[in-house]
């Protein structure tokens, strides 16, 4: 572990072209990014705005990096971080709001033969349940909020694989750890999302989730119920399905893989990149 200094209530992690990013929420409700890369940290910088949770980020092919927010207001701001260190500013989703800390992952849209940027966000709604929307970057445009169901009462994890699979990652009433899937993500008008939540087979934490993707795989970090690391890789490899959140019998799971512990412990949740 290295330790980047300062004092943060929330973590989120991105990395690309040789840098880890890091964006958290510090003293008073700030937030402050920096990277780390080649043996050596940045040092911490502050972004305009504040927020009363973690924020989230998810980076593109050019290593720009997206932040999210859950604003003062419980409005959902988003804006862009250039490699070279400018920020675009904040900009709102029209519509929506959360109790909690939102989930952002950059994909690919399919329309008409062409691939296109989209930022997805999703969000624990005021009902408690789980939506989703999207920003197709190069039409400047927002989806409609798609309901996802479920019960949770923390902040959800997104994972893409780009043109390939999108994935909603929560931590259910029960603690056990909980997954939705779009086996084809089409973009923000046509959803063919499994439509019903999964869960792991093992584990389970007081905290929310991170997730990504790496290759094929799908990766989870959480803060165990002793406090320790974990991390899970795995794969989806069943057709089990159910329609709500605690779900399926015990020991019934479409995704198939192993818990690593790492060294170390945290009263926080992880972040995964």
């Amino acid at each position: 572990w290295v330790n980047l200094g300062g004092f943060a209530y929330g973590v989120s992690v991105s990395a690309c072209g040789g840098r880890v990013y890091v964006v958290v929420r510090g003293g008073g409700d700030t937030i402050w990014w920096g990277y780390y890369s080649g043996g050596s940290f940045s040092g911490w910088r502050l972004l305009p705005g504040a927020t009363p949770d973690k924020p989230a980020t998810a980076v593109d092919e050019n290593c720009n990096l997206y932040i999210a927010v859950r604003g003062m207001d419980n409005a959902i701001y988003w804006g862009v971080l250039s490699p070279d260190g400018t920020f675009t500013g904040w900009q709102r989703v029209p519509t929506g709001s959360t109790p909690s800390a939102p989930a952002v992952a950059y994909g690919l849209y399919y329309w008409s033969g062409y691939y296109y940027p989209i930022l997805y966000i999703a969000v624990r709604g005021f009902d408690n349940a789980v939506w989703i929307t999207g920003f197709i970057t190069s039409f400047n445009v927002y989806g409609n909020w798609t309901y996802l169901g479920g019960t949770v009462y923390d902040p959800v994890a997104l994972a893409s694989k780009k043109t390939q699979r999108l994935s909603v990652v929560a931590r259910g009433t029960d603690g056990r750890i909980y997954i939705i899937s779009d086996l084809q993500p089409m973009g923000i008008w046509w959803y063919i999302w499994s439509g019903l939540w999964d869960v792991l087979p093992t584990g389970s934490t007081p905290s929310s989730p991170s997730a990504t993707y790496l290759g094929d795989r799908l990766v989870i970090a959480v803060r165990g119920m002793d406090d320790g690391i974990y991390l899970w890789e795995g794969q989806w490899e069943g057709i089990y399905l159910s329609l709500s959140i605690p779900s399926p019998p015990p020991g019934v799971t479409n995704w198939e893989g192993r818990w690593i512990r790492l060294p170390g412990a945290t009263k926080k949740s992880p972040s995964v990149t």
